[in-house]
């Protein structure tokens, strides 16, 4: 992974940079996200540009049909701790501290193993939005988190992202 585009996504969120999650218009230019990118980032278009962040950490292909669950999850857990976040397992009711927020993980099944991967985002007003794919503006909504998503995507596990530089963002701002 390109060095240069995790110290720009670092960067973005050791200023304090809060996901919108739905509240804040979400556009998908002139960089491609894919589901990974809207879920776990969740960055503006506004944010791209200004920090002229790039796709490169968002571009995970899963390594081989033979890797297990564990093997990608971990994987793309550590991108997103490359981006200085934190991310663990939390439960589906679990109460968000005001940094925080919640995705789920996908796997698509084939007959020789994991074919691929997804992700859905939890939005400010509790509902579930994913985006299949890089070419595409469209996302999607659920009001409840689904098991299954078609064609055969399930439900692997639920984790909350935190940006833990937010408390010293805002320390920073009441001292001064």
């Amino acid at each position: 992974m390109n060095e240069d585009a995790i110290l720009k996504i670092q960067n973005v969120f050791k200023m304090g940079y809060l996901p919108s999650r739905g509240k804040a218009p979400y556009y998908f230019s002139p960089v491609p996200i894919n589901c990974f990118g809207h879920a776990c980032f969740n960055l503006t278009d506004e944010i791209m540009k200004v920090a002229n962040v790039s796709n490169d950490l968002f571009a995970y292909r899963i390594p081989s049909m033979y890797s297990t669950e564990q093997q990608i999850s971990n994987d793309l857990i550590e991108r997103v701790a490359m981006a200085g976040l934190d991310i663990s397992s939390c439960a589906l009711k679990e109460k968000l501290n005001f940094n925080e927020w919640r995705v789920a993980l996908y796997f698509a099944y084939t007959q020789d193993g994991i074919d691929d991967y997804h992700f859905l985002l939890q939005e400010a007003n509790g509902k579930w939005s994913c985006k299949f794919g890089w070419d595409t503006a469209k996302i999607s909504y659920f009001r409840k988190l689904p098991e299954i998503i078609e064609p055969n995507y399930k439900l692997y596990g639920i984790y909350k992202i935190a940006n833990p530089h937010i408390e010293i963002v805002e320390k920073h701002h009441k001292e001064k």
